[in-house]
């Protein structure tokens, strides 16, 4: 969706202004800053988890919301916990779109049975999540001045450190999981196809990328 999130919810631009004033809320550091209140709300609380290009960057996102409650303070930290919950989620998700493709457009590599790959996938999305979800900030806030109800947009990018986990990852457990030894050789063919299925990954439109990473942007 050709800059679809980034034209229509102008995150760029309002990341810029938001983030020195909003810090990093993986950080656990509280905030009584003043979000964006709006008629109708951003668009990005109907699309709650995808993948958006600015920039030449892409990020995952993910949305939390919080019922009416009369403590702001206390409102806006469930609402940044339900974000950060759900982009843990959606990275989950997207790791396993990966090591799922992977196998298998490379199934010479792969001789598991299906609990071995469940393992696999599992144990990959388990630890590039884990490495990569401290990278995750907020992005942006918004209440419904109808209902009361909060919502904080959370993004981050698929930048070198989310591939470079995913590299290590991928490559620790199919040594792990593998059911003959990986020699030296194998080990470098295997890292040059994960290399291949990442550029093909960073040459994908934002729509594309979704779609590949199963993700309903």
């Amino acid at each position: 969706m050709t800059r679809t999130i980034g034209a229509r919810l102008a995150l760029v631009a309002m990341a810029a202004i938001l983030l020195p004033v909003l810090g990093c809320a993986s950080d656990g550091e509280k905030t009584d800053a003043t979000l964006p209140v709006g008629e109708g709300g951003p668009k990005w609380i109907d699309q709650p988890q995808g993948v958006y290009e600015e920039g030449g960057e892409q990020w995952i996102y993910a949305v939390g919301q919080a019922n009416f409650d009369p403590n702001r303070s206390a409102q806006r930290n469930k609402a940044a916990m339900r974000a950060r919950t759900e982009m843990a989620r959606v990275l989950k998700v997207a790791v396993q779109s990966m090591a799922e493709d992977y196998q298998s457009t490379n199934r010479d590599f792969y001789n598991m049975d299906a609990a071995s790959s469940v393992e696999y996938y599992e144990e990959i999305s388990r630890q590039v999540t884990d490495v990569t979800l401290s990278g995750s900030r907020q992005l942006d806030g918004w209440q419904d001045k109808a209902t009361g109800d909060y919502y904080i947009l959370y993004g981050m990018p698929l930048d070198t450190s989310f591939f470079d986990a995913y590299m290590k990852s991928a490559e620790d457990a199919y040594a792990r999981y593998s059911q003959r030894e990986m020699i030296k050789a194998q080990k470098e063919e295997y890292a040059g196809k994960l290399d291949e299925q990442l550029e093909k990954m960073k040459q994908m439109d934002d729509k594309q990328l979704a779609g590949f990473l199963k993700l309903n942007g």
